[in-house]
């Protein structure tokens, strides 16, 4: 696999693929074993055939292409959305816990914040995990009469949430999409060779029919 990747991804190499099949088709079909004019006919079904399978290796190249600059994309939102709710943390436990140590009513609250903080850094602190699980489950309990927050505020972190799901998933989604199944790889990587045999096969035709009709 990897010597016909190498192959084909060299315009030298397929050049030469390329130049070897002319040589051999004008020698077969045009000088030893001429066909007809009707047989050239059904010859254009193989060319268009070839040509085919090089555009659709071609189309899922550019497909995945897309995919993958998508992915980066998604990614760097899966980032700024993981830092909001990071920062959201932190912005109020050291409101609730520091600014406002001393005041009774704040306590439910900078414990909550604090455990929840905890939770939080476990469920980032897998360094090969590019996505972590983060969902709104992290905020059960915030709903509870003694937790000091605005429903602005409270609404504030289930919106930064929700926005890291649906930029977790549309990653996840891009990086599936980028990555080819073996078949895949084998067609992205004949393609040029398609094309290259699609072409010479569609130049000896010309040269075969120039002769039928001479």
């Amino acid at each position: 696999m990897d010597v016909l990747l190498d192959t084909a991804s060299d315009p030298l190499w397929v050049s030469i693929i390329f130049v070897i099949l002319l040589v051999v088709l004008h020698m077969v079909f045009v000088v030893w074993r001429p066909l007809t004019a009707k047989q050239w006919k059904l010859a254009e079904y193989v060319w268009v055939a070839l040509a085919v399978l090089s555009t659709l290796g071609l189309v899922d190249e550019a497909r995945r292409y897309k995919a993958e600059l998508n992915a980066e994309t998604y990614l760097e939102a899966l980032e700024r959305d993981q830092r909001n709710i990071e920062n959201w943390f932190n912005v109020y436990r050291i409101f609730a816990c520091d600014e406002q140590s001393g005041v009774e009513a704040y306590k439910p609250l900078c414990d909550w914040l604090t455990l929840k903080s905890n939770d939080l850094a476990l469920i980032v602190s897998d360094e090969d995990d590019v996505a972590p699980d983060i969902r709104l489950n992290i905020l059960e309990g915030i709903k509870g009469e003694s937790i000091m927050l605005s429903m602005a505020e409270k609404q504030i972190i289930e919106n930064h949430i929700l926005h890291y799901g649906r930029s977790k998933s549309a990653y996840i989604d891009s990086v599936e999409i980028s990555r080819a199944s073996r078949v895949q790889r084998l067609l992205i990587t004949l393609a040029p060779i398609f094309f290259a045999m699609a072409l010479a096969l569609k130049m000896t035709k010309v040269t075969g029919e120039y002769r039928c009709y001479e």
